[in-house]
């Protein structure tokens, strides 16, 4: 219409801040990792990560607990991370977000009845809420991947790992001991991850998502594993196209292992190596670890059917490039077998595992793998390699395990077809911590909720488990 005025256009919406404050916890790589994959979701979201550099004129505070050591993104080892912006001090107004890796003890002092805690980051996160308010900063914690557990599920574990049967595990359980551990672990665990903080989004990988973790423990919220969604540059995951049947392996089958674990070398001695032997193709054998680790390697008996490569240290690309070529691979950690189910292929796990005075050994600190395998025995068919991979785990039954990853072109089939469908069912909108993280900064550029409210919005929305 002639004279009309021109439309007035909404003025876009300002996206939030992210104060990126990675950190390494316990001497593993694992977190720093996930913290990437989440850092690189937001990126590619187009929300702007800031790191704050040091304390007061630049300079870091000194450590105190080696505990959880704070990086630089930009020197962060083998992680790599988005680029970011560095400032010296915080922005000061607006609303923004906290990513970090187990808030609650990365960034306090002390928890909420004041016993000590790390921290490690509780400087940077308190510059951040003073400059922006309290009520206009939201935290999002990555807790420990499969940290979702029952307090009993934790306390059967341990005594799994300490060697005791399922009848003693049973007996225990059910005392007056073991309820008042249950109870005890139940309060430490709360009080540590700061489950009475309604301002924190904790956020917790997994695989499976199981209604009795989320009744014990409402305030996580398990998500799918970061580096689920589709990937920006440089971001260690990405994800092939998955072959509905993988190739039977050359006569020379491929076998790759990252041998971080300090288990690794009995673990290759006593079981790995035997079982290769007994298969009826030659194997070549790639092994990667420390220098010092491979001069051990070196000095064990190989089989002659077994062709042993020594890796040292490699470019991202090249590990890349020959872990997917391999017949067969062996996972260790979370994030390498998250890696691991997203390639759809044969593979195993071996975390490290602890030997009995009798000998026997059993898999040690398996709950990344107990998360998966939750998720196949959900699966129709997802018994039998939920049961093979338990058992490479524990050490037992190697060689069977290796024979039929290896030769049995039904069950590298099935593992891909299983793989395939738990990489597409926590790839979902419903599952994708990309798409979880993302969501909670949009809400909270655009919404008029208190940040406490977004909280408890997304966690009611997104705790859907399937009944037990």
């Amino acid at each position: 219409m002639a004279g009309a005025p021109p439309a007035r256009l909404s003025p876009p919406v300002p996206k939030v801040r992210v104060y990126l404050l990675p950190c390494r916890v316990q001497q593993g790589w694992g977190d720093l990792q996930e913290l990437s994959r989440a850092a690189w979701a937001l990126h590619r979201a187009g929300f702007p990560l800031v790191y704050l550099e040091g304390g007061r004129n630049g300079r870091a505070a000194p450590r105190k607990d080696p505990r959880i050591v704070p990086f630089d993104p930009e020197a962060a080892g083998p992680v790599v991370f988005p680029p970011v912006l560095r400032r010296p001090r915080p922005f000061p107004s607006g609303r923004a977000i906290v990513l970090t890796s187990w808030w609650g003890l990365s960034a306090r002092r002390e928890d909420s009845r004041g016993d000590p805690l790390p921290g490690g980051v509780e400087q940077a996160v308190s510059r951040v809420v003073r400059a922006h308010g309290e009520r206009q900063v939201l935290h999002v914690s990555l807790e420990e991947f499969a940290s979702d557990q029952t307090s009993r599920e934790v306390f059967e574990e341990g005594l799994r790992q300490a060697g005791l049967g399922a009848e003693h595990r049973r007996r225990a359980l059910h005392s007056e001991e073991g309820r008042r551990w249950v109870r005890r672990y139940h309060d430490a665990f709360v009080r540590a991850r700061a489950g009475e903080r309604e301002e924190v989004l904790h956020l917790t990988g997994s695989f499976a998502a199981r209604r009795r973790s989320l009744t014990e423990f409402p305030f996580l919220l398990p998500v799918g594993p970061f580096g689920s969604g589709q990937p920006g540059r440089r971001v260690l995951v990405r994800p092939l196209p998955r072959p509905a049947r993988p190739p039977p392996p050359a006569r020379e089958a491929s076998v790759i292992w990252y041998a971080s674990p300090s288990s690794s070398l009995e673990f290759a001695s006593r079981s790995l190596l035997p079982g290769l032997a007994r298969l009826p193709r030659s194997v070549r054998l790639e092994v990667r670890a420390g220098s010092e680790a491979i001069e051990r390697w070196k000095g064990l008996p190989v089989p002659p059917s077994i062709r042993p490569i020594w890796l040292p240290e490699l470019s991202l690309s090249s590990w890349t490039r020959r872990w997917r070529a391999a017949d067969l691979r062996i996972a260790s950690g979370s994030q390498s077998l998250v890696d691991a189910v997203h390639e759809a292929r044969p593979f195993l796990y071996f975390n490290g595992y602890v030997v009995g005075q009798d000998r026997r050994t059993w898999a040690f600190r398996r709950e990344k793998l107990l998360s998966l395998l939750h998720a196949l025995r959900e699966r129709r068919g997802g018994s039998a390699l939920a049961r093979d991979l338990e058992r490479f785990a524990d050490g037992r039954d190697v060689a069977g395990v290796l024979r039929r990853a290896l030769t049995s072109a039904a069950w590298r089939s099935s593992a891909g077809r299983l793989l395939a469908d738990v990489s597409r069912e926590i790839s979902s909108s419903g599952r994708s911590g990309d798409a979880l993280v993302v969501e909670a900064a949009r809400r909270l550029s655009s919404t008029s909720l208190d940040v406490r409210s977004l909280v408890r919005t997304l966690r009611k929305a997104h705790a859907r488990p399937p009944s037990p």
